[in-house]
């Protein structure tokens, strides 16, 4: 657990707004100002197979097929690493979301991962990407 005098200090330091842009460094939105945005759910374990009507774990392709959909929809403003390939080794499910959403969409992106290890991988994946990331971030990691 988190001392309450260090997540109080941190909450301090925080910027209470921040700028949300896309790949291509387009502005989208400032957080914290009462702006909403939405996105897709996130970390979905299980889905309902559009032809079978079958309940089953998601496969990298069902996420691909879905970042495609979702970089469609003007009412979405942002992607997430919706869906948990039950197909990837649980290592490199965390960046493996990350890449497929970075690479089929321009959308801003909400994720997260499952293991500590991945997060720094995953904010340098997003650096790459643009090199002023730092100034306009295109994530919530």
């Amino acid at each position: 657990m988190i001392p309450e005098e260090l997540a109080k200090e941190a909450l301090k330091k925080a910027p209470k707004t921040f700028d949300l842009y896309d790949r291509d460094g387009k502005y989208i939105a400032t957080l914290g100002e009462g702006a909403n945005i939405f996105a897709p759910g996130s970390a979905a374990i299980y889905m309902i197979d559009h032809r079978s009507k079958d309940v089953r774990p998601p496969l990298l392709e069902d996420l691909k097929n879905a970042v495609i959909i979702t970089d469609y929809l003007k009412n979405v403003d942002a992607q997430s690493t919706m869906l948990v390939p039950d197909d990837l080794p649980p290592q490199v499910r965390d960046f493996s979301r990350l890449y497929v959403v970075i690479k089929y969409s321009k959308k801003p992106v909400v994720t997260g991962a499952f293991t500590v290890e991945n997060i720094k991988f995953m904010f340098d994946m997003m650096k790459v990407i643009r090199d002023d990331f730092n100034k306009r971030p295109r994530a919530l990691i």
